[in-house]
């Protein structure tokens, strides 16, 4: 039995020997593999893997089997059987591959956009993505946020309940700029953790004028400046 974490590659040294009176060639193979894995076999005496292997009369094989697992593959052991097999004779060898836990978490948005826009003392919405990266579930994924003073950060869930390996679930948090906040860019950092794993996600949440606003005040402008002339044009000629 070997054991890893996801992404090893598991490395079996293996002997074939032809015990029959004649030269056999043997087919190499490898049952009970989950779908995703990837198993080689590779003779001492060749420099690349193949599914079969002569070996003469009275000798004996050396061949390294490699077993790699699918990226996704939960914890667990997984029992695997090499065989070996010719016209006369059927060789297996069972093995034991046990993946080993791995915790981890990533935290952002569906579409990989970490910017907000926002106004002063209105709430505006962003969707967050909260990924299970590790092959083990997780569970109670509490959700913080960091923000400028007198900001207001809140979600639809402050907690979520479990999160299956390699999958993710959607969070909406609630961001509230401050009523007095000034034009520009501020940061806004969300936190997904629990006992065992942590990630964070740096937003920008840009605080803007509302258009509307933008244009009452040119009018406002451009009608003093017309007031001003008109003034000034009635009274310069006393």
């Amino acid at each position: 039995q070997q054991e890893g974490p996801s992404g090893t590659m598991f490395s079996y040294s293996t002997k074939l020997t032809n015990n029959s009176g004649e030269n056999q060639t043997y087919s190499l193979s490898a049952e009970g593999a989950p779908e995703g894995w990837n198993v080689t076999f590779t003779p001492s005496d060749a420099g690349n893997a193949t599914s079969s292997v002569p070996v003469d009369a009275g000798a004996t094989s050396s061949i390294t089997v490699a077993v790699t697992p699918s990226q996704n593959v939960t914890a667990g052991e997984y029992p695997l059987t090499l065989t070996a097999n010719c016209a006369g004779e059927n060789l297996e060898l069972p093995v034991i591959v046990k993946i080993t836990g791995s915790y981890g978490l990533a935290a952002a948005t569906p579409t990989g956009n970490l910017s907000v826009k926002a106004f002063a003392g209105e709430t505006q919405d962003a969707i967050l993505s909260i990924q299970n990266t590790g092959n083990i579930d997780l569970t109670n994924v509490s959700l913080k946020a960091q923000a400028s003073t007198d900001w207001k950060v809140t979600f639809d869930q402050d907690e979520i309940s479990d999160i299956p390996a390699g999958e993710s679930k959607e969070v909406t948090a609630h961001i509230t700029p401050a009523k007095d906040a000034i034009l520009g860019d501020y940061a806004v950092i969300v936190t997904a953790s629990n006992d065992v794993a942590s990630s964070n996600c740096d937003l920008r949440v840009s605080v803007q004028n509302h258009t509307g606003w933008g244009v009452v005040a040119i009018v406002i402008i451009v009608a003093l400046v017309f007031g001003l002339g008109y003034v000034i044009r009635k009274f310069g000629r006393r």
